[in-house]
């Protein structure tokens, strides 16, 4: 009988340093970190399970910059115009291995083939400020890791993206709740040639409290058109994905969240000559999510 081995692993996901001015007015993180609750985010970017989490799902094809729980050097300062209109941009080390099962954050070099350079201008209000609490942001970045063109042109291009995105609170019939429903989309254009997807498309509603006696579950739909490079499947341009949820909290912390999913023209799948690609695809799945710091009301670091 052939033996099993046990691997156990720590990840560094964070370790940086942060500093505000004038109040906080200006804010300062440098270390090893990484862009992902920074930029394209919002706080019901992570209620999907396959389309959007914490940025659209297109966004991890098209740069190299490594997501949470991974981290590299780098950093970020936001400024704060006024209380609700903020101005942010971030510099991140690329080291793409760190992202692999063997280096797991502590590989502290400083060699890297570019750098991730993301900026966002955005406005935001909450709960506790106005009946109707919105966010609305647009963005780019800079990926100046060479990779080699998908076009049939030769050569070596950066990588490159704007970005825009809505969020807006429709319904909310008590103040003193956080019972609501908020409409939000957004797009992403990629640069022309030289990234795997020209765009991603995406319009949702998401409800938080949907009914009175459940105030922490959840209901989620979103659909999304992903406009996908012909260099690399000329026969599939175009993928429709739609994803319907429903978050059941049963402790604080602890969320059961059975999901449906179904996709037009899918891109997944073997690439060449004799090859099929499924006509569309249809996904049942269940998502199970423990937070030990609700569950078990342990203190939490919440960053400005």
């Amino acid at each position: 009988m052939a033996s099993r081995k046990f691997r156990f692993k720590v990840r560094l996901g964070y370790l940086y340093w942060e500093q505000g001015f004038w109040n906080d007015r200006l804010d300062i993180t440098l270390g090893r970190t990484n862009p992902t609750f920074d930029f394209a985010f919002s706080n019901i970017s992570c209620q999907f399970v396959g389309v959007i989490c914490a940025q659209p799902t297109s966004w991890y094809f098209n740069n190299s910059n490594v997501a949470y729980p991974s981290s590299t050097w780098g950093g970020r300062v936001n400024f704060q115009v006024t209380p609700e209109i903020y101005v942010r941009a971030g510099v991140y080390q690329h080291s793409v291995e760190q992202a692999e099962f063997q280096n797991i954050g502590f590989n502290w070099g400083v060699n890297s083939p570019g750098a991730f350079i993301p900026v966002e201008v955005g406005y935001q209000t909450t709960y506790k400020d106005v009946q109707y609490p919105a966010k609305f942001d647009v963005g780019y970045y800079e990926d100046t890791a060479s990779v080699r063109k998908l076009a049939p042109e030769s050569g070596f291009w950066a990588r490159r993206a704007f970005w825009a995105q809505f969020q807006q609170a429709i319904w909310r019939p008590d103040r003193n709740t956080t019972q609501s429903l908020h409409l939000f989309g957004g797009a992403l254009v990629y640069g022309g040639g030289h990234s795997p997807q020209w765009g991603q498309y995406y319009l949702g509603l998401f409800a938080q409290g949907p009914f009175a006696s459940r105030p922490r579950d959840t209901i989620g739909f979103i659909g999304s058109i992903y406009l996908n490079n012909s260099a690399i499947k000329p026969n599939k341009p175009t993928q429709t994905m739609w994803e319907l949820n429903y978050g059941f909290s049963l402790i604080p912390g602890v969320t059961i969240k059975p999901y449906t999913q179904y996709v037009i023209a899918p891109t997944d799948g073997p690439v060449g000559p004799g090859t099929q690609v499924p006509r569309d695809a249809w996904v049942l799945g269940v998502q199970v999510a423990v937070n030990f710091a609700q569950a078990l009301e342990w203190p939490q670091f919440i960053p400005h």
